[in-house]
């Protein structure tokens, strides 16, 4: 059996295992999970190490060594590459010599936007601070485009919006929430007969992990936000007599939303479950949009005048304009701003744009991600 090697972004979740579909790969492949995390990021991997998740050949590169002595056990591999660190780049190339394949997906794909951060220090007047700024996001730039000169020999993409790179072979596919909304629909779930509410995409906006790992600033402080959003929760469902159920995101700290969000619905691990019932999504700028945009949910975006002053204002600003949707400050009124005449509607011809921009590659096989990989090195002519 061929090995495939998975790469992941990050410290290597539960959720990656799953979303890899490494139980699937498995079948066909000998897989193995090297996490670069440790190597690349030594103060977020002690922060967070005790959240990886350790299965069959799972292997933590914690220093050049470590890479060294895996890696004559390497050759002819398939490498799923998810990282995105120009310090990597040394080991990558070590594997192009020892006949691996490079295969990195575009698919998990999202509107892109100026940063606000010039926006921010026009305001500002602390000049080391400014600098600071200044260099952490050329810093983070620089080490995404270094890393990004890496030339993969397959490139899986998933929507129109996907950059053009010059590489060997590409596959035009989907995004993996595409996956599981294909799978909703295979197992024909039906729509529960609860009471009507609004689902709330949390994206873990005041301590996302990525933050630390990537030297991007939280955009808002946490008692700020919640306090702020939990009270816009109760004026929401007193004006639209919706009740709000707040799906969770991956990474947010369950005792932390549960100190802040009072006799709210708080759900784990649902989230396209929880959309599919909804009347209505609510939401900044979150990937998880892929639901309600392919469900065909109605979408409110939330900002509020911290984030508008934050560098990720432009971002949800973005995101509502790419499907002419309602954009709602909860820094102010909310009578004005939702007009429950029209609070179902939406401009379908703007979702199945974003669909094809973002989500699905138009015209493409409905076929999973990872069968689509499989097939590709499994059929005759790549044994």
């Amino acid at each position: 059996m061929r090995t495939v090697i998975i790469f992941p972004p990050s410290i290597f979740l539960k959720r990656d295992y799953d979303r890899f579909q490494i139980d699937f790969l498995k079948k066909y492949f000998v897989v193995k999970v090297l996490d670069f995390t440790p190597f690349v990021n030594k103060a977020f991997w002690e922060l967070h190490k005790d959240k990886a998740f350790i299965c069959e050949n799972y292997f933590q590169i914690k220093n050049k060594e470590d890479f060294m002595n895996l890696k004559d056990n390497l050759k002819s591999s398939v490498i799923i590459d998810h990282l995105c660190d120009k310090n990597t780049n040394w080991a990558k190339e070590i594997l192009k010599k020892l006949d691996c394949t490079f295969v990195q997906m575009d698919v998990n794909l999202i509107p892109e936007s100026s940063s606000g951060l010039f926006y921010k220090i026009k305001k500002l007047t602390n000049i080391k601070y400014i600098i600071s700024r200044v260099l952490n996001f050329l810093k983070f730039q620089f080490n995404f485009i270094k890393a990004r000169s890496f030339i993969p020999d397959i490139l899986i993409v998933g929507g129109l919006a996907a950059k053009k790179r010059s590489v060997k072979r590409i596959i035009h596919a989907h995004s993996m929430d595409y996956d599981h909304y294909i799978n909703l629909k295979k197992k024909n779930i039906q729509k529960k007969n609860n009471k009507p509410y609004a689902v709330f995409l949390d994206e873990d906006m005041p301590n996302h992990s990525d933050y630390l790992l990537y030297g991007i600033e939280s955009p808002i402080n946490e008692k700020v936000y919640y306090v702020e959003l939990f009270n816009f929760f109760k004026k929401f469902e007193k004006h639209t007599g919706l009740k709000i159920k707040f799906a969770a995101h991956p990474k947010t700290d369950k005792k932390k939303i549960n100190s802040y969000l009072d006799n709210i619905d708080v759900v784990y691990g649902k989230t396209a479950e929880t959309v599919l019932d909804s009347k209505i999504a609510l939401l900044h700028c979150s990937t998880s949009i892929s639901f309600p945009v392919l469900l065909e949910k109605p979408i409110y975006f939330l900002t509020s005048n911290s984030l508008k002053g934050s560098w990720i204002g432009n971002r949800i600003t973005n995101f509502s304009k790419n499907i002419d949707g309602n954009l709602i400050n909860i820094s102010n009124n909310l009578n004005n701003q939702i007009d429950l005449k029209k609070i179902f509607k939406y401009n379908k011809k703007k979702y199945i744009e974003y669909k094809n921009q973002y989500l699905k590659y138009p015209d493409t096989s409905d076929l999973p991600l990872w069968k689509l990989l499989k097939d590709e090195f499994t059929s005759k002519k790549n044994v």
